[in-house]
């Protein structure tokens, strides 16, 4: 499931919106997600595909919802709704991270991991694109790297205290599969 929200940037603060409000209009989402139509359409037909996201009953009337999310995706917007408070703590903005972001936080929150170990967790995702993510997430000091000094020299990279709380909403989405 995580990775499935993550391939779409709008996808987690959509749901957030969703469930903040108990549903809403289209040109809702538009505007207070700032996100493109095209973007927001693919967005939305991907999250009814996966069945957390369908259209309202009697959407036609002027005050009722066209998107409301479904019983399990309830669940799934709650958590989107933490995990949107926690970028914004962090002083993140939606779709910073990028698509293996999360899902890196999810699997180094138990332990800390070794590249071929986490890229393994992470099928399909590319050297290059795990590579991308965590120097991101190194970067915004979400996650430290460290050089092991034993034969072969190693790197093994661990979540930063700051990010745990951001870790376990990741991982929580992950066992909703």
């Amino acid at each position: 499931m995580l990775l499935r929200l993550t391939s779409h940037r709008w996808a987690l603060p959509a749901l957030a919106l969703l469930w903040r409000q108990d549903g809403a209009k289209f040109v809702t989402l538009e505007r207070t997600l700032g996100a493109p139509k095209e973007s927001l359409t693919r967005t939305l037909a991907a999250l009814i595909a996966d069945g957390l996201v369908a259209r309202a009953e009697g959407y036609g009337h002027p005050l009722r919802p066209e998107y409301v999310l479904t019983p399990s995706g309830r669940e799934v917007g709650r958590i989107a709704e933490e995990l949107g408070e926690t970028h914004d703590q962090l002083g993140l903005a939606p779709g910073d991270l990028g698509r293996w972001a999360l899902p890196s936080l999810a699997a180094l929150r138990p332990a800390p991991l070794r590249f071929n170990a986490l890229a393994r967790m992470l099928a399909p995702v590319t050297p290059r694109a795990l590579a991308a993510s965590l120097s991101a997430l190194a970067a915004r000091e979400l996650v430290v790297r460290t050089v092991l000094p034993d034969p072969p020299i190693v790197s093994e990279y661990a979540i930063e205290d700051r990010a745990v709380a951001l870790g376990q909403s990741a991982a929580r989405l992950w066992r909703i599969a």
